[in-house]
């Protein structure tokens, strides 16, 4: 969604630096400015993610602080460089301050400065739960904030940065020409690769949390790949020394529900119901592998490579295996997990013709919210005359109310769907809880739309009944003029464009051939016959929940306007998560099997009545 803001600067913090003397008087300096990734940033509730490509940079000189103050001046930049979805900068410390030269003085001595940039937002977009974009050649999930335009205002030496991914190596001799800032951080993230598959060949000997540790000591230490086989060796040691003790015993172990034998367990049961693409989508090869060596192929079989995983007895008897096979906790959060795998798959793939109209707002609870935007009344600027005054504009607030609720469904698999083997009824059934879920989300959106009651009103100056009314390029005339001329409070026009065309499937036909057609049939000696809107570039929505069938009307129709500007729909989701949660429980005690429960926390209601226009079409 994407959502415009005015122009802020903020601070992205990023990568080590390197001091060293030059030959001439300044001391050079070189940084990796920005890897590209994810980072908390103040003013910002989510992660943020700057696109490099829209990162304008005016000039490759531009001023170097400490700490981002403007009085503690540092030096200037000599090279400025974006590649491999990087930010590089080169320099010199050239202020005669006490700030540059303490920067100097402690870098040159080994101190670990960092770097951060200062850039002015001029765009963003928020990215929900649900999304992922490539952003600088990095596959980004949400929800984070997308800087998808900003300008480089400054870079300043920091004490700790933010960006925990970066490593950027030093050298004895620091070039700062051509490739050379690139070339340093792509053998840093050459060497963080050696370092990691090191790791993962010691996976049979030590523990995961062991390997993750001496993981992250290995890179943070800037450890060779010698070092880190040396520390593993020792750590080695000191496991077998520990497990020669005497051991708990063994049910304490089993109740300790594995997060890696579940994502085995997981892409073991999607392929056994030949679901091999979302399970190469979701798992790495490495769980891909061990899932294929399981062998499974039935459901009972399932049942029991979760008891082998985790060390448990497999009992002879059918039912005994299904109950202690559920008590592992291994397996129900596997069929969770795929399920769930199964579900947001087919949530993301059925139709919501609601994005195209609905501003997304985030809630904290269930209670009703206020979206309050800050509005400037008599707020266009004014001469400023010979003594210099500038007129105050006055500050005044307008509010819209949203509310999420929670909406859900359930469904149980018993030890006879197990028996049978028909676990592809749990993918089935995900699958149709994923299409219900946005089709859930579709009916209640349309359906608030058409029972807004006073919302579109000749009052509010956005409705127009009667003949004139029915599509055609007269009416779409009609209704583009009556959008372009919503006022503010201050009686100025607000200046939004209108959007998308949203009509019920009777009009479908009649929508597409007025949007497409390049001329209009009319018979007025010497009128030019060009169709006025075929390049506004309007987008056609489709809704069968507007057509007289489901209680709507096969002739009304509406025209949106942009709902950055003047958002006429609010969805509101509990927390931000614009997707369906699925849970899992064991069913009443006298049975065996699982429980399976899918909802969504969301709300719709009515925004801005500027942003929107309603036809009757009669």
């Amino acid at each position: 969604m994407k959502t415009a803001r005015t122009p802020r600067t903020i601070q992205f913090k990023a990568a080590p630096v390197d001091i060293q003397a030059s030959d001439k008087s300044a001391p050079k300096f070189s940084m990796t400015a920005y890897t590209g990734g994810l980072m908390m940033v103040a003013g910002f509730d989510l992660p943020v993610v700057v696109d490099l490509d829209g990162l304008s940079i005016d000039r490759q000189s531009v001023p170097i602080r400490l700490e981002h103050q403007v009085d503690q001046g540092v030096g200037h930049t000599t090279e400025i460089q974006i590649a491999n979805g990087q930010l590089y900068a080169a320099g010199l410390v050239s202020r005669q301050t006490d700030w540059a030269k303490d920067v100097a003085d402690s870098g040159k001595q080994g101190f670990p400065w960092q770097a951060s940039i200062g850039a002015q937002v001029l765009d963003y977009q928020l990215i929900t739960e649900s999304e992922s974009i490539t952003v600088n050649g990095q596959s980004i999930q949400g929800p984070c904030y997308h800087v998808t335009q900003s300008v480089l205002k400054e870079i300043s030496f920091v004490e700790s940065g933010a960006d925990n991914e970066t490593s950027a190596i030093i050298t004895a001799n620091q070039q700062t020409k051509g490739t050379s800032m690139a070339k340093t951080a792509t053998q840093e993230r050459k060497r963080i690769e050696t370092i990691r598959a090191t790791v993962d060949r010691f996976q049979s000997l030590l523990p995961i949390e062991d390997l993750r540790e001496i993981e992250g000591a290995a890179i943070d230490s800037e450890w060779d790949n010698t070092e880190t086989v040396e520390n593993l060796l020792n750590r080695i040691e000191l496991h077998n020394l520990r497990n020669s003790r005497p051991a708990a015993p063994i049910m304490a172990s089993r109740q300790r529900v594995s997060a890696d034998n579940a994502d085995i367990l997981a892409a073991a049961a999607l392929m056994l119901c030949g679901h091999h693409a979302t399970a190469e989508e979701s798992y790495d090869e490495r769980t891909l592998q061990a899932a294929a060596d399981l062998k499974v192929n039935c459901a009972l079989n399932l049942c029991s490579a979760a008891l082998s995983l985790n060390m448990a007895d497999i009992p002879s008897g059918q039912n005994d295996m299904i109950q202690a096979s559920f008590s592992t906790g291994s397996l129900p959060l596997a069929l969770s997990n795929s399920a769930t795998k199964m579900l947001e798959k087919a949530y993301k793939a059925a139709p919501q013709t609601w994005r195209a109209i609905g501003a997304i707002r985030p809630t904290k609870n269930f209670h009703p919210h206020s979206a309050i935007r800050g509005v400037l009344k008599d707020g266009i600027y004014k001469p400023i005359g010979d003594g210099g005054e500038i007129k105050h504009a006055n500050l005044a607030e307008e509010g819209m109310t949203y509310q999420s609720d929670t909406r859900g469904l359930m469904f149980s698999v018993t030890r006879k769907t197990i028996i049978n083997d028909d676990l592809n009824l749990i993918f089935d059934l995900q699958h149709t809880l994923g299409i219900n879920a946005a089709r859930t989300v579709n009916k209640v959106f349309w359906e608030t739309l058409r029972n807004v009651g006073a919302f579109f009103s000749a009052g509010n100056k956005n409705y127009i009944s009667g003949a004139p009314t029915a599509l055609s390029i007269d009416a779409l005339s009609m209704a583009i003029k009556m959008l372009r001329e919503q006022l503010d409070g201050d009686k100025n026009p607000i200046g939004t464009e209108p959007k998308v065309l949203v009509v019920p499937p009777y009009l479908e036909p009649l929508g597409r051939q007025i949007l497409a057609s390049m001329e209009v049939n009319q018979t007025g000696d010497n009128a030019p016959t060009a169709n006025p809107w075929r390049n506004l570039n309007l987008e056609l929505v489709v809704e069968p929940y507007l057509g007289a069938n489901v209680g709507g009307s096969d002739s009304g129709w509406y025209l949106f306007g942009q709902k950055a500007i003047t958002p006429a729909m609010l969805v509101s989701f509990l927390n931000g998560k614009d997707s369906p949660t699925v849970e899992t429980a064991n069913v009443d005690f006298n049975k065996l099997g699982q429980q399976f429960r899918a909802y969504l926390d969301f709300g719709v209601d009515t925004g801005d009545c500027r942003g929107a226009i309603k036809m009757e079409g009669e």
